[in-house]
């Protein structure tokens, strides 16, 4: 049976501590995976001069985390809804093509009527219409 006496003498035991009293969490780097290891606990009592109190050896492996989960999304309605996006696409372009259009016309029936105005402002003045 193996004592922590045995544990905390052995040459190749590593020493990890002391913590924080409020620590929740701790690890221990560079650990292979795979193997098995004590570990002794030691509690330091207070006041100064109490002798360390020290746990029965436990034996653990390292905890492995598990493989990352794998997740797949299939949106419902996502082959309709690519084609109402090309839909509004085509749409906005023709929408914006008919007022690039709309815009121009509008500037050539203006400058025609003020083209015919003059005319005919012309010709009043002449005395010709």
């Amino acid at each position: 049976m193996v004592t922590s006496q045995d544990i905390i003498s052995d040459a190749q035991s590593i020493q990890h501590g002391p913590l924080p009293s409020n620590i929740e969490e701790d690890k221990i780097m560079y650990v292979p995976p795979d193997s098995y290891y004590w570990v002794v606990l030691q509690v330091e009592l207070t006041p100064e001069g109490c002798k360390s109190v020290y746990s029965e050896p436990i034996r653990t492996r390292v905890a492995v985390p598990p493989d990352p989960p794998m997740i797949s999304l299939e949106v419902e309605g996502l082959d309709e809804r690519k084609r109402l996006e090309e839909r509004i696409c085509e749409l906005s372009n023709k929408r914006d093509r008919l007022k690039f259009v709309h815009e121009r016309n509008c500037d050539i029936n203006v400058s025609l009527k003020e083209s015919l105005l003059t005319e005919l402002s012309l010709s009043h003045l002449s005395g010709r219409y």
